[in-house]
C-alpha cells in the first residue's frame, strides 16, 4: 500500500479515481499533493485550501455496502482519533464530515464511491487547515498548537491504518466511540422541509439533537417529541 504525491492538481479525489481506471492501485492508496486548484466538498461545494494544508484522498475497496455505509463515520473517527493520539489534539466531530477545534473547522472529508467489477472503489477526500486562514469559521493547526511537531506522511498512514482497524466494527461499537467526540449532541438546531418527501412540515421549527439511530439518521428532541430526521434538513 503506497502513497503517491502529486505536487499540483486539480484534485486528489481526481487522482485517485484515475488510479482507479489504470488498475495499478490496491485498496489502502493514498494520493496526496501539495496544491490543489479546484478542491470540492459536499454538494458540489467548492474546498478552499492553501499549499501547506495536509491534502490526500485514500482509496478503499470493498464487496459490501455495510462497509461502505460505515465508511463516514470511521473516516470521521479515525481521522479524530489520530489527532488526538499522535499530536495530543482534541477534535469533535460534526456528522457526517467535518472536524471541530474550539467551535471552528479544522478539517472537512468527502466520501464518493463507484461499483465497478463486483466491488464498491471508495475515494475518501481530506483536506486539513495547517496554517491561519482568512476565515472566521475555520481554524488550523497552527493555531492549535506546534506544527513542527507534525508529519503528514506520518498522519496519512496513521488514519490508513486506524480506519482499518475500525472499518470492521459493528455500529453499536462505532457510535459509542463517536458519541464522546460529539460536536452537535444537545445542540439547538432548526428544522426545515428540503423536499416534497420531507417528514418537517412547512413551517420551520427548533429542537435539540439527542442522538444517532444505527443508520445515522439524526434523532432530535421536538415539542412532538423524539423525531427522526435526515442530515441535511437540519440548520446548524
Amino acid at each position: 500500500m503506497n502513497c503517491v504525491f502529486i505536487e499540483t492538481c486539480e484534485s486528489t479525489m481526481n487522482e485517485a479515481k484515475k488510479l482507479w481506471e489504470t488498475e495499478k492501485c490496491e485498496s489502502g492508496c493514498i494520493v496526496y499533493t501539495h496544491n490543489q486548484t479546484k478542491g470540492r466538498g459536499r454538494e458540489n461545494r467548492i474546498w478552499q485550501s492553501d499549499k501547506h494544508d495536509i491534502l490526500f484522498t485514500f482509496m478503499f475497496q470493498t464487496q459490501t455496502e455495510e462497509e461502505l455505509r460505515r465508511s463516514g463515520i470511521v473516516s470521521l473517527l479515525s481521522l479524530c482519533s489520530v489527532l488526538k493520539e499522535k499530536y495530543g489534539i482534541q477534535v469533535f466531530g460534526k456528522w457526517p464530515n467535518d472536524g471541530y477545534v474550539n467551535n471552528k473547522k479544522l478539517f472537512g472529508i468527502l466520501i464518493e464511491a463507484e461499483w465497478k467489477n463486483n466491488s464498491f472503489l471508495v475515494n475518501i477526500g481530506i483536506g486539513i487547515n495547517f496554517y491561519k486562514k482568512d476565515l472566521d469559521c475555520s481554524i488550523s493547526l497552527s493555531e492549535i498548537g506546534d506544527v513542527s511537531k507534525i508529519n503528514e506522511i506520518e498522519l496519512m498512514v496513521s488514519f490508513r491504518e486506524k480506519y482499518f482497524e475500525l472499518i470492521s466494527q459493528s455500529y453499536p461499537i462505532l457510535l459509542n466511540h463517536f458519541k464522546s467526540i460529539d460536536f452537535l449532541n444537545g445542540k439547538k438546531v432548526t428544522l426545515r422541509p428540503v423536499s416534497n418527501n420531507s417528514s418537517l412540515i412547512a413551517k420551520e421549527y427548533n429542537g435539540i439533537i439527542v442522538g444517532y439511530t444505527t443508520d445515522w439518521k439524526v434523532l432530535i428532541q421536538t415539542d412532538h417529541g423524539i423525531e427522526t430526521f435526515d442530515r441535511e434538513e437540519i440548520v446548524l
